[in-house]
C-alpha cells in the first residue's frame, strides 16, 4: 500500500483555482448579464469553457481523462453491433414479455379490486 501523499505544487493550485474561478464566472456572468442576447452569452460561455478545458488538459487529471476518452473510443470501435434483424427480434421479444407482465398485473389488480369490493362492501 502506498502511503505517500501527493502534494499539490503551487502551479497546480493556481490551475485548479483558475478553473473554478472561470467556471464560476460563466455561471455568475450568465445571470448578471441576462439582458444581453443569449447568442452572445453562449458565445462567451463557450470561449471561457474552451480556455478552461485547455487549462484542465494541462493538469495530470486532464491528461488522464483525455487518455481515458481515447481508450473508450478505441474500445467502442471493437464492439460488435447487432444487425437490424437482431434488433427487431429483440424488440419484439421485449414487447411480448412486457405485454405478458402487463396482463398479469391487470389480472392481479382486478382480483384485488374485486376482493376489496367484496370485503368492504
Amino acid at each position: 500500500m502506498n502511503t505517500d501523499r501527493q502534494t499539490f505544487s503551487g502551479l497546480l493550485w493556481v490551475q485548479w483555482l483558475l478553473i473554478i474561478a472561470l467556471l464560476s464566472a460563466v455561471v455568475v456572468g450568465n445571470y448578471i448579464y441576462s439582458e444581453f442576447s443569449l447568442f452572445y452569452r453562449v458565445l462567451v460561455a463557450l470561449g471561457v469553457l474552451l480556455v478552461t478545458g485547455g487549462i484542465f488538459y494541462t493538469t495530470e487529471q486532464g491528461k488522464n481523462l483525455y487518455r481515458l476518452a481515447l481508450q473508450a473510443r478505441l474500445e467502442l470501435s471493437r464492439v460488435v453491433w447487432p444487425t437490424r434483424p437482431e434488433i427487431v427480434q429483440t424488440f419484439i421479444a421485449v414487447m411480448v414479455v412486457v405485454g405478458i407482465v402487463m396482463l398479469i398485473l391487470w389480472i392481479m389488480d382486478s382480483f384485488f379490486s374485486w376482493l376489496a369490493f367484496v370485503l368492504l362492501g
